[in-house]
Order: C-alpha cells, then structure tokens, then sequence
C-alpha cells in the first residue's frame, strides 16, 4: 500500500488540531477555508480514501503486511475520532467548529468502516451481521421498558442519549460494536434493581452512584463527580475540616461497589481508577496546603533513616514501587493515600544499587510500569504463593 493513502489521515489529523485552536480562540485560523470549502475537502478526502483502498487492495487481505498497514492506519483515525468525541462532549455553545468537527467525525468513521470491510471484520448496524441486529433489537426492548430511569438527571439523560444512538446505529464512539452491546445490557439490566434512595451524607447521588457502579468512564461524568466533592470541601471553614471532609469522601468512594466486568470506553481509565488519583493528589495538597496558609503545625515528616537499620529488598526501585502500589489497591494496607503508603515504608528500604529511595520517586514510577517489571514481580509473587501453600 503506497504512502498516499495517508495522506487523507493526516489531512483530518490536521484538521481536528486547528478545530481546536479555533474552538480556543472563538475565530477561525486565518489559512483555514470556510466551511463550505472545509466540507467540500473533507467529502473529497474520504473519497480518496476510499478509492485508495479499493485500487490497492482489489480483494480479501491476506498478507500480513497488508493487515499491520490497515490496522496502522485505524488506529490512527481512531485517535482522531476519540479527539473529537471528547471536544464535542465538552460543555460549549455550538458554533461553526463544532459543526465542522461532527463533519470531520462523520467522515473519519466513513474511512475505519472502509478499512474494517477489507480487513472483514463487523461493523456497527451492518446486516452482514445480525448477531448485532439482534443485540440492537434486545436492548431497545429493555429500554422501552426502563424508560423512566433516563429523564430528569443530566448524566443518565446523556446515558439514555447514547443507548438510543446505539440502537439506531449511529453511536460512532464504539467499534466494532459487539463491546459497546454488551456494556448496555448490563446497564439496562442493572438500573432496575438498584437503590434509588437519596443519602445526604454522601458526596454523591443515586444516579453517580449507579454510574460509577456501572464504570461510566465518560470525561463529563467524571469531572462532575470531582465537582461534588470541591462543593462539598470548599464549604468548609478551615484546612483540618477539610482536610476531613476530603477524607470521608475518599473512605465513602472506596467503599462503593462498582463492576469490574463493565466500563463504557476500554480504551480510558475506569471511574474509580481517575477518582483515586484524583484524591492522592488533592490530599498531598490539603496536607501542605494548610501549613502554609494557616500556619498548622507539619503533619509528621519522617527523617532520613540509618542505612544500618534499613532492609535491602532483592527487587529493583521500579519493581518495588509496582509492589507497593498493588498493597495499597488491594487495601492490603490501610491509608490515607497512595503517598502514605510510599512515605511510611519506603524510608526503610534500599535495593542492591540504590541505599537511598525516594518515596515521591517510587509513587510516580509506579505509573510508568515496563513489562519486564512487571513480569519480575509476578514471578516473586508466585514464588511466595508456593511457599505458602506448601506451609
């Protein structure tokens, strides 16, 4: 397949990036056509595409040198499309933009579907598969009868708004299909059995409940959340109540249930994941924070401990911070943050090559995992769970 073909990707790749200028400064970029030209280029680019596709590759694909090409290319259309879902789902008068943008959307879909008919595989609404046809049909049963449930609340409004897209074939933020299918039958399954009571003392409502519960991993969704919680926060008088408020959010997000087995975007972090990074981070600022604005006394900070009283660990630095975080995610250990966890343990360790870890350092690798790591400390992991099934 010759390099031409990319050229209408990085045509709307383009596109999308000066969108989002544009978007920014309430204007368009001065060598920017006007719409009606914009959508004259894109209509004759995803053309280009296309016939691209059809003179390069007359049948099936076979090679794989073919298909790493084609997937190449998906993904990245997919980058572009999942950069204007987000643009398009964030709260905005609509203007010329965005108009241009839910053209360069509609198209970019044009051009994955083009590739997923070559590469064969199912494409959303498509007849050639009715396992879809019929998942399409079961859910739009169950949300005539659950139908209630998604008026009155923004999020679940917006929730309903997307089944029904899915239903009719147009919900474009979903390939090939089958995953998004599977993830509102759940919901649909779901919403009628869940406990719908209002609790005053929680951050949350019923219906951010019932979402988090179902990992509605949507941006607008998530940062409404975190905007409860500042409500909540920032009524308070003091640093320290805040700070405790900050805390029993925390405990009360924690034990929340939530679906391991459901997310509504695979491809982005799940709700309960983004809100404890968000709390690690509010908390280290709360407990500095109030020293300096109010002059509290510093909350404990550990010296440095006497190499001679310091355990080595037989892991690397990286392999330990992987350790450390999974202790803490299975609340192995109880504490306030992620930061605590590292602060009131890493003091006393060293490794073979490093007498000295810093305790910030080892929290943030832990967010920068290589598989070697990884695969390392699974091996320790499964040589401890020998030992102590052999005791």
């Amino acid at each position: 397949m010759e390099n031409p073909t990319y050229k209408q990707i990085y045509f709307f790749k383009n596109l999308l990036e000066l969108i989002i200028v544009w978007r920014a400064e309430k204007f368009p970029p001065p060598d920017l056509p006007d719409r009606t030209g914009l959508f004259k280029q894109m209509q004759e680019y995803c053309g280009e595409f296309q016939k691209s596709l059809e003179e390069e590759l007359l049948g099936p694909v076979e090679s794989m040198e073919q298909k790493k090409k084609l997937m190449d290319m998906y993904v990245q259309l997919q980058q572009i499309l999942s950069g204007g879902w987000v643009l398009l789902e964030m709260k905005s008068p609509q203007s010329e933009a965005d108009l241009v943008l839910q053209a360069v959307v509609g198209h970019v879909s044009e051009m994955m579907n083009s590739i997923l008919e070559k590469l064969e595989c199912p494409i959303p609404g498509s007849s050639k598969y009715p396992d879809l046809a019929d998942d399409r049909e079961h859910i739009a049963d169950l949300f005539e009868k659950t139908k209630p449930f998604w008026t009155g609340d923004l999020h679940m409004g917006l929730m309903g708004e997307r089944i029904k897209e899915y239903i009719i074939g147009t919900d474009l933020r979903f390939f090939p299909g089958k995953d998004a299918g599977q993830y509102f039958l759940k919901v649909l399954s779901s919403v009628g059995g869940w406990d719908w009571s209002e609790d005053l003392a929680h951050p949350f409502s019923p219906s951010g409940r019932f979402l988090f519960y179902m990992n509605y991993n949507s941006k607008a969704f998530m940062d409404d959340l975190v905007r409860c919680i500042q409500h909540k926060v920032s009524e308070q008088p003091t640093w320290d109540a805040k700070f405790v408020v900050l805390l029993d959010c925390r405990k009360k997000m924690l034990q929340m249930h939530f679906r391991k087995d459901a997310v509504l975007n695979p491809a982005y972090q799940g709700v309960r994941e983004y809100l404890e990074s968000w709390f690690e981070a509010e908390i280290f600022y709360l407990e500095n924070a109030g020293v300096l604005v109010e002059g509290n006394k510093p909350r404990t900070v550990r010296t440095e401990v006497n190499p001679a009283n310091k355990l080595m660990c037989n892991l690397s630095a990286d392999q330990l911070s992987i350790l450390l975080r999974a202790m803490d995610e299975i609340r192995l250990v109880e504490a306030r943050s992620l930061s605590q966890v590292y602060r009131m343990i890493v003091p006393y360790l060293s490794t073979k090559n490093r007498k000295h870890l810093s305790a910030d350092s080892l929290r943030v690798k832990s967010y920068q995992v290589e598989r070697s790591d990884r695969e390392q400390v699974l091996e320790v992991l499964d040589r401890m769970a020998s030992k102590v099934s052999a005791l």
